[in-house]
């Protein structure tokens, strides 16, 4: 008997808002003050699951402002020193994006803005705390699995570490050791490998694999259970055209 599970994401909106460190300068020269309500979909974070992001732009009068010429969310891993950019688009008054993590962390986060005629992103707002991004997991037939590649964003001929946590489906998470698992990769571009799983620490197990095509890949780690049962946790993400 072959397990799998379905999950279900509820969205809710956490709302962070804060001043403008630095003035918003318009075509016309004059100089104002903004706040930022930037707003996040979902309370959890994890990766391989879209996200939303909201930044509603307004003057101390509360009127919204809308004549950027670009509106971008930067992001970094609290290990990294280069910023990534998410553009945000207008929609009526609120510049919107959406996006996919594909490592997980903490993120420090920034909203920026360019007006029309100027040639560099001021900074809008500053998230004060950092974004959590938990791993991709399932939770199977008792078990909790969690899933995440290194390197996260992955591009084709790349090749990655594939690493799953196995744990009890319970408050203490206690690792699941001495599986004889398996781990099947599938290409964007349809073919296939598997390898047996190497359990690298208590409850951890890998392989490594690359990837051939762009496009959406899957990757899934099957271990028997007790009696007949087997289990699969099976993960999509996507592969980027090369470098």
């Amino acid at each position: 008997m072959k397990t799998s599970a379905l999950f279900l994401t509820m969205f809710v909106l956490v709302v962070l808002t804060g001043c403008s460190e630095n003035p918003v300068i318009h075509d016309d020269g004059e100089e104002e003050a903004v706040t930022v309500a930037f707003q996040v979909s979902a309370e959890h974070m994890d990766t391989l699951e879209d996200v939303t992001f909201t930044a509603a732009v307004t003057t101390h009068h509360g009127d919204p402002v809308t004549d950027f010429e670009e509106v971008s969310m930067q992001y970094r891993h609290e290990d990294s020193s280069e910023w990534e950019d998410l553009v945000l688009a207008l929609s009526g008054t609120d510049y919107i994006g959406t996006m996919m993590f594909t490592s997980s962390g903490d993120f420090e986060v920034r909203v920026m803005g360019r007006h029309h005629g100027h040639d560099h992103l001021e900074t809008l707002h500053e998230v004060v705390e950092h974004l959590h991004v938990g791993r991709a997991h399932l939770d199977i037939g008792g078990f909790r699995v969690e899933y995440e590649s290194f390197p996260g964003d992955l591009h084709e001929g790349d090749t990655a570490i594939i690493q799953y946590w196995v744990m009890e489906d319970t408050v203490l998470q206690a690792p699941v050791t001495g599986l004889q698992a398996e781990i099947h990769c599938e290409n964007p571009d349809g073919t296939e490998a598997s390898y047996v799983a190497v359990e690298i620490e208590a409850g951890v197990y890998t392989t490594s694999h690359t990837f051939e095509g762009d496009g959406e890949a899957h990757v899934s780690l099957h271990f028997p259970g007790a009696g007949a049962a087997e289990f699969e946790a099976e993960f999509h993400f996507p592969i980027s055209h090369g470098h």
